[in-house]
């Protein structure tokens, strides 16, 4: 069976959840392609799967350059005489600019299943236009669930102008990586597969398996640094953490260490270190709340402390502490006030206690070869 995947190129973010499905398409014996905008095909490569450029970058670009913009823009925008979540309306541009380029993908590959990154509403119309069945992968909590084609009058210009009829933004299933105690409802046809961390690939420091207990990752995810509105306040909380006396992993990118500055002793700094690599051997994870980070450290059964910043981590908070296994952290607290909540975590058990609840419920999902078995099955 010919396998493509694809996702429009916000960043590694958007396409590492996806790899662990792909690869066991490609162990099954499946001919698997990602098809994405060149920005993001060096990280295809980098997990060993092959790539298909779309178009140019050009053609995604301005719609992520607004992403990035002050969040003092309108968060409704007008779409003919109806209004429309600037989100949405910037995701549909993205997919107008993406059709033609995933339609010329799809007529070269001849793909018996699409699947697709759950932002990337070209690809579920591409597959309607061109016969191919479709699948929804979600990044991980699903906050976009009840968007259908129809209340977007963007995504409805859009496949009008293809000469589409109703076409379900959905696809025909979900593949849905979060544990059920976190996710949220959504009226579609789900598959649940067990979330297997993916976050890049790295050269591995010997320290990992080293240092005194217990330890606090501090993490700041991969994209922040580019919101013009970015509040950088990973440096404040590694002062105050490193103040308890616990070894500190300053998990940060590239940019986050340049603006990091000196820390103290008790610190290390991994610089686009892999989080599947650091959390196994911690006991606290505090961040900014991206998918990545919130599902890698649930897998792991580790604790989360999480300052949101973008919506979609205020939701993610919210899911997490209705299991116990996390909390928000207030960052507009002094040094000793973050150290106080930090604490509070490490010497609560029931923290713990319900991380490995959530960890247990991830391992007793299908694996994800079990799930490219069902797609496989569900196409034939």
């Amino acid at each position: 069976m010919r396998v493509m995947i694809t996702m429009w190129a916000w960043g590694p973010s958007h396409y590492q959840p996806l790899v662990p499905l792909a690869w066991a398409f490609r162990l099954a014996g499946h001919d698997v392609m990602v098809a994405t905008q060149p920005r993001l095909t060096r990280h295809v490569l980098r997990s060993g799967l092959p790539a298909m450029p779309l178009g140019t970058d050009d053609e995604v670009s301005a719609a992520v350059e607004r992403f990035l913009k002050p969040g003092a823009l309108p968060r409704k925008v007008m779409v003919g005489n109806k209004s429309e979540s600037r989100t949405i309306r910037d995701f549909a541009q993205i997919a107008e600019a993406m059709a033609g380029p995933l339609t010329e993908a799809v007529r070269a590959f001849r793909p018996d299943l699409l699947i697709f990154e759950e932002t990337t509403y070209a690809a579920p119309l591409v597959a309607a236009l061109e016969g191919v069945p479709a699948v929804r992968h979600l990044l991980g909590l699903d906050c976009l669930s009840p968007l259908r084609w129809t209340e977007s009058p963007a995504l409805a210009e859009l496949t009008e102008r293809l000469g589409l009829g109703m076409v379900d933004l959905a696809g025909l299933v979900t593949v849905d990586a979060c544990p059920p105690s976190m996710q949220v409802e959504g009226d579609f046809r789900r598959q649940l597969m067990r979330y297997v961390p993916y976050n890049g690939t790295a050269e591995l420091p010997s320290w990992l398996d080293e240092g005194r207990r217990p330890r606090v990752c501090v993490t700041w995810g991969t994209s922040m640094y580019r919101f013009e509105y970015y509040d950088f306040v990973a440096g404040k909380i590694i002062d105050a953490v490193a103040g308890l006396g616990v070894d500190v992993v300053a998990a940060l990118s590239e940019a986050d260490r340049r603006a990091l500055g000196p820390v103290p002793g008790n610190v290390r700094v991994a610089e686009t270190l892999p989080l599947g690599a650091v959390l196994p051997g911690c006991d606290l994870v505090i961040s900014q709340g991206g998918m990545g980070t919130t599902l890698t450290a649930a897998a792991f059964g580790v604790p989360h402390l999480i300052a949101p910043t973008l919506p979609d981590h205020k939701v993610n908070v919210g899911q997490l502490a209705k299991t116990g296994a996390g909390a928000v952290l207030d960052v507009s607290a002094d040094a000793a006030g973050i150290a106080a909540q930090v604490a509070e975590v490490l010497e609560t058990p029931s923290f713990t206690d319900a991380a490995h609840r959530v960890r247990a419920e991830i391992a007793a999902q299908p694996l994800p070869a079990e799930v490219a078995g069902r797609l496989a099955e569900l196409v034939r």
